[in-house]
């Protein structure tokens, strides 16, 4: 076993001299070595906690240009709506970068899978199909895509109404309690014009992308559970403080007229 963890820790000095993601793993590779080390083969069998989620983590505070400050505020927005489930925020998210980024990654890969049949990954026409099916169950609606001005009043009424009318073709509509939170991800460079007046939206300007090697390492971590390492962190793992869905962002961030708060 001496042998595997030195294995573990030559690799991470390797993978630290050729990329920032990699070495995460690596890190975890040692520790897992470490805890079998120590922990005597005798022990009783207790419920397995899922992979690690480093990767995932450091692709946040990536988007999140390694504001510390931010990655958290985000890192409880995602998790409270878990905790409490119904809870409404007061604000959405909204993700705008360049192609590439690690934005789609991030929220249709990892944030909609922890949320798993209460989300709904949907682009920004559907906010104006006469058919809104997807609404129904949903906690969370991820919407990737291309924006224009004339979605902003079907997000903004989105995000207000205390209950939706559900159609769905060839069926009959019914009155349903609206309980969504909204993510936006767009590379749109002026979605959301400074004319509209708006502070529902916590905007967060992501980074130009990572070398390639970067979202490999994360969608690996992926593969081998991290989503759901990731969902245990938010759910059991995270101190949430006194955070709530009113709770705003860190000082400083910028909101939809392009100024800070």
């Amino acid at each position: 076993m001496k042998n595997t963890l030195n294995t573990a820790l030559i690799n991470f000095s390797d993978a630290a001299a050729r990329n920032l993601a990699a070495p995460i793993a690596a890190v975890n590779a040692a520790c897992e070595a470490l805890k079998a080390m120590i922990t005597p083969a005798a022990a009783p069998a207790i419920a397995a906690r899922p992979a690690h989620c480093g990767n995932i983590m450091t692709l946040l505070a990536h988007l999140c240009d390694m504001h510390d400050e931010l990655q958290l505020w985000i890192l409880r927005w995602l998790a409270y709506p878990l905790r409490n489930p119904g809870a409404r925020m007061s604000t959405a998210l909204v993700f705008n970068g360049s192609e590439g980024s690690g934005k789609s990654l991030f929220m249709n890969f990892v944030v909609a899978e922890i949320y798993g049949d209460s989300a709904a990954k949907i682009r920004p026409r559907d906010l104006h199909s006469t058919f809104n099916g997807w609404m129904e169950g949903a906690s969370l609606a991820v919407v990737d895509g291309g924006f224009a001005r004339s979605h902003i009043a079907k997000m903004k009424a989105a995000m207000t109404a205390q209950s939706f009318v559900i159609e769905r073709k060839g069926q009959t509509s019914r009155m349903v309690s609206n309980r969504l939170n909204f993510i936006y991800v767009t590379s749109t460079p002026d979605f959301l014009p400074a004319d509209i007046g708006n502070r529902r939206f916590t905007v967060i300007e992501v980074p130009p992308r990572q070398q390639r090697a970067f979202y490999q390492a994360v969608v690996h971590e992926i593969a081998e559970g991290g989503v759901d390492a990731f969902r245990d962190y938010l759910m059991h793992g995270l101190d949430m403080g006194e955070f709530n869905e009113r709770t705003p962002p860190p000082a400083g961030i910028f909101f939809d007229d392009g100024r800070t708060a």
